[in-house]
């Protein structure tokens, strides 16, 4: 399991965002699947696998952006 730090660290290397009040809040919205742990709830741990989804994911909605396609309308 990965925390906050960990997660930002592999999406600053992806070029994805190089801020954890941005994963944090990822997480909050749902978009990051993680788990508060029992250390002062502040902090979250997150499965590698889950980390993994979404970094294609954001990959694919950069493409899509970079191609003028939007599929959400």
């Amino acid at each position: 399991m990965l925390n906050v730090k960990e997660v930002t660290e592999q999406l600053r290397a992806e070029g994805i965002t190089d801020s954890e009040q941005v994963v944090i809040r990822w997480i909050l919205d749902g978009k990051i699947k993680a788990r508060r742990t029992k250390h002062l709830n502040l902090e979250y741990s997150i499965n590698p696998a889950d980390l993994a989804s979404f970094i294609v994911e954001k990959k694919i909605e950069n493409k899509i952006k970079q191609f003028g396609i939007d599929f959400h309308h």
